[in-house]
């Protein structure tokens, strides 16, 4: 034996003696120190070997800075170009006395260190896969590097052990965190004895059990007892290993007996001898609540396409039964028969007037306004109609904002939530109004779908009736649904959640049998000076001795207005077409003071059929008519406030107020001008 091989064994006796006691993160460390100071190295370490998409990297997991622990950050370096690379390659112990910069340009951390001379071995896992580095490196020049490398490799097996030891003993804490911290319910369970191993903290706590509680229990005990049959057969072919892997939906049964919807991923697995199935599941509560939202607003919008699609083509028919019978009636002015047409008529367009808010087609000329005075002011007729037993009261905000609405449908919502809430107190009770200022963040709106994140006002309408069930408050804005025993239209409900759609605002409902309902309603918070009432116009200037242009394609609607007109004293020309009013007017040599147009007829667009009569009667007052929502003269259901409008289904006596009305409007300008 040589005197450095002696040398050798001597401090590995030493050194041995130094780490017996060491155990855990203080072994390797104590490693290096040892180490250190038997070589008179400047720097000893022990590093582990990790993998990144940039490639192979060393960290430092113990290291000795002359002969004593480090305590700054671990350092970590990749291994490309750098003599570790080598050690790693050859499987053995390497060493480089005093040339190791030149051999290894690339490798900066030795020039900032000062490293000359290098010395290492490979460590390597029970598999013999290389998984760190043993070193000891010097700042001067050595010519005992072979004694050196002899002393790593004896402490080399020891270092490696208990490298993978903690290395395993990390991954280990690791799973368990991302086990116990997982927001998926995660369970473990023993194939043989069918019982939970473990499981996470997610799953025990929406569950309601302790572990100690779950381990006496099997998947079957967390499923309602008609259920479990079906997952007992599911389970058995997975125990069995005639599958291994299935996804299972199904509600799990928690200790309070409530249940929740939950996906579960479930697989087999074998790890030596034991089998073992794991689940993953994922509480779907809220998933499936935004997906019934989801489909029940595609319900409500389909069932609008086809209310709105109907009340339009009612629109023309009861223009021309309003018109009709009113007509009849200047005749027969005591004719109880034509008076119940009239009636009966009216009806009819109040349905379609809710069809329409329902399926937010219906015409609307918004102004911003202040929802403390809109309150105040409907309260005003609100409590003839709710009677003596019930009292309202108001709670409104000093300063809830401004919002900008069609003050009429405003009026319909609130006329609507008061009659809902005076027929669920029949015996009585207090009927309450609030406004408020809201501001809704994005979260909120994430859980809202068509809700935007923002400023709004609040409009809350609240009874103290009998209250709903969950049954009956899922199905409150279908159109035609209600619990009034035949007497309501189920319209009232359906059309305040169509106006505040159009309006640009949801509305959330809150109720519990016997205590009551609250309506909140959300409408955007607006900017802006108040909507301020137009000047009146007299009616009765300029006179009625104008020539009007009627275009309709109704024959019957068309019929109406041409009479009226004619018998107000107006020269009426009337067409049937887009065509036939442009050869008209193209024929015409008189005066033509104003045209009365549908906006949707048979071969084009009102406006465009006005745009060229324009180009001919530069002066001509344009009123169009229409009973739906149409692009062409309105954004978002909303009437250009340039617009001459006239909504159907219209009576006579509304078609000359408005035409009378812009004509003289006209008059009025042309003198002030």
């Amino acid at each position: 034996m040589s005197t450095s091989e002696y040398d050798s064994l001597a401090a590995a006796a030493a050194i041995s003696r130094r780490i017996a006691s060491a155990r855990g993160p203080a072994f390797l460390t104590e490693l290096v120190c040892s180490l250190g100071d038997a070589l008179r190295a400047d720097y000893c370490s022990v590093g582990e070997i990790f993998e990144t998409d940039g490639g192979s990297r060393v960290r430092t997991v113990a290291l000795a800075v002359d002969g004593a622990p480090h305590s700054g950050a671990p350092i970590e370096y990749a291994i490309e170009g750098t003599p570790c690379a080598d050690v790693t390659k050859a499987g053995c112990a390497c060493a480089w006395s005093d040339d190791v910069q030149e051999s290894f340009p690339r490798d900066a951390l030795l020039v900032d260190m000062g490293v000359h001379a290098y010395a290492g071995v490979p460590l390597h896992d029970g598999a013999g896969r290389p998984r760190g580095l043993l070193t000891a490196l010097f700042r001067t020049p050595q010519r005992d590097l072979p004694a050196a490398c002899l002393l790593l490799e004896i402490f080399a097996v020891s270092a490696a052990s208990e490298l993978e030891r903690q290395l395993l003993e990390v991954q280990a804490e690791r799973a368990v965190h991302l086990f116990e911290h997982s927001r998926n319910e995660i369970f473990i369970i023993d194939a043989q004895s069918r019982r939970f191993i473990d499981v996470n903290r997610a799953a025990r706590q929406n569950l309601g059990y302790s572990m100690e509680q779950l381990r006496r229990m099997t998947p079957l005990d967390l499923r309602a007892v008609k259920d479990r049959p079906g997952l007992g057969e599911t389970m058995r072919a997975l125990f069995a290993g005639e599958t291994s892997s299935i996804q299972i939906r199904t509600a799990h049964l928690r200790a309070d007996g409530s249940t929740y919807p939950c996906t579960i991923n479930v697989q087999r697995l074998e790890v030596g001898a034991r089998t073992y199935v794991t689940g993953i599941g994922v509480d779907t509560s809220e998933r499936d609540a935004l997906q019934a939202q989801l489909l029940h607003s595609q319900k409500l919008e389909a069932i609008g396409r086809l209310a709105g699609g109907v009340a339009h083509d009612l629109n023309n028919a009861l223009t021309a039964i309003l018109g009709n019978a009113q007509l009849c009636r200047q005749d027969h002015p005591g004719d109880e028969y034509l008076g119940a047409i009239d009636e009966a008529a009216k009806r009819a367009a109040d349905v379609t007037r809710q069809l329409l808010a329902f399926a937010s087609r219906q015409l609307i000329q918004p102004q911003v306004v202040d929802p403390n005075e809109r309150v105040r002011l409907s309260v005003q007729f609100l409590r003839p109609l709710l009677g003596e037993d019930v009292g309202v009261a108001l709670a409104l905000s000093e300063s809830p904002g401004r919002i900008r609405v069609d003050p009429g449908q405003l009026e319909q919502v609130l006329v609507n939530l008061a009659v809902n809430g005076r027929d669920a107190m029949p015996a009585g009770g207090t009927l309450t109004i609030e406004t408020a200022a809201v501001v809704f963040d994005a979260d909120y709106a994430s859980l809202h779908p068509g809700t935007v994140a923002g400023r709004y006002v609040l409009l809350a309408v609240s009874d103290t009736g009998s209250g709903m069930t969950a049954a009956v408050r899922d199905r409150i804005f279908e159109p035609f649904f209600t619990t009034k025993d035949g007497k309501g239209t189920g319209l009232g409900l359906a059309t305040v959640h169509g106006i505040v759609q159009q309006q640009g605002g949801h509305v959330v409902v809150e109720s519990e049998e016997g205590v009551g309902t609250r309506f909140l309603i959300y409408l955007p918070a607006v900017e802006g000076e108040l909507t301020q009432a137009p000047a009146p116009v007299d009616v009765a200037t300029a006179a009625r001795t104008e020539t009007v242009l009627v275009v309709e394609d109704d024959p019957h609607v068309r019929a109406v207005a041409v009479s009226s007109l004619r018998q107000a004293g107006y020269v009426v020309l009337e067409a049937a077409t887009g065509a036939s009013a442009e050869k008209l007017g193209a024929e015409y040599t008189g005066p033509l003071h104003a045209l009365v147009c549908d906006v949707v007829l048979p071969d084009g667009r009102g406006p465009i059929v006005a745009k060229r009569l324009l180009e001919r009667f530069s002066d001509l007052v344009i009123l169009y008519t229409s009973g739906y929502a149409e692009d062409t003269i309105v954004h978002s259901g909303e009437v250009d406030p340039e617009v001459n409008f006239l909504p159907k289904p219209y009576t006579p006596d509304a078609l000359k107020h408005a035409l009378r009305r812009h004509l003289a409007s006209r008059v009025q300008s042309s003198g002030q001008s």
